[in-house]
């Protein structure tokens, strides 16, 4: 269920930085924050196509050592207990420069479903806990990718529905962002070989 802004604004501080937006540098990040190999980025780019952001699956190397090493402590100390959690920390969304504010919504909404999927995914029957990488996941992907399509214009109404205003959302700089051609949606390439 979507929280009304009346109901957020009951636990929102007003005078401090949201305790949400904490989680902004969870959620986005870098191309290089998991290494991808040229085939995995081809993939990702064909997966994403016509859209201004990329999901990525795969640890974060990028993160400095103090917090990389508090992390594996963490997941050391759980065992195998928190598998899902761990699926879902291992991806996220990387911004295309011109990506707006209804991409990262739509952005964070594709992120969701990947992760719940991921938890869904996640092989169980293995010992120790082995991160994916984007290229073991290209068919979680496309339909992760597919479940956003279907379930964005029923989200945006759900949000209307309770009081949001879905015309302008208002989010901070996000300063990761990237550049990489924007590939057209292979439905508008198949019309317009039609045409000639």
């Amino acid at each position: 269920a979507v929280p009304s802004p009346g109901a957020l604004a009951r636990s929102e501080r007003l005078f401090f930085p949201p305790a949400h937006l904490a989680r902004r540098a969870v959620a986005c990040g870098s191309i290089g924050r998991a290494p991808l190999r040229p085939d995995e980025l081809r993939t990702l780019l064909d997966v994403h196509r016509g859209e201004r952001f990329l999901l990525v699956v795969g640890p974060d190397e990028k993160t400095a050592g103090k917090a990389k090493r508090r992390r594996r402590r963490r997941r050391e100390g759980a065992g195998n207990a928190d598998r899902a959690s761990w699926a879902a920390e291992d991806c996220h969304i990387v911004l295309h420069a011109d990506a707006t504010d209804r991409d990262i919504v739509r952005g964070g909404l594709a992120l969701a479903v990947l992760r719940r999927n991921l938890a869904a995914k996640d092989g169980k029957e293995e010992a120790v806990y082995v991160p994916l990488r984007s290229g073991a996941c290209e068919e979680l992907l496309r339909r992760t990718m597919e479940e956003t399509e279907a379930r964005f214009p029923l989200f945006m109404q759900a949000l209307e529905q309770v009081g949001w205003s879905t015309k302008r959302f208002m989010f901070g700089r996000v300063n990761m962002r990237n550049y990489w051609e924007i590939l057209e949606n292979s439905s508008s390439e198949d019309d317009h070989s039609h045409e000639t």
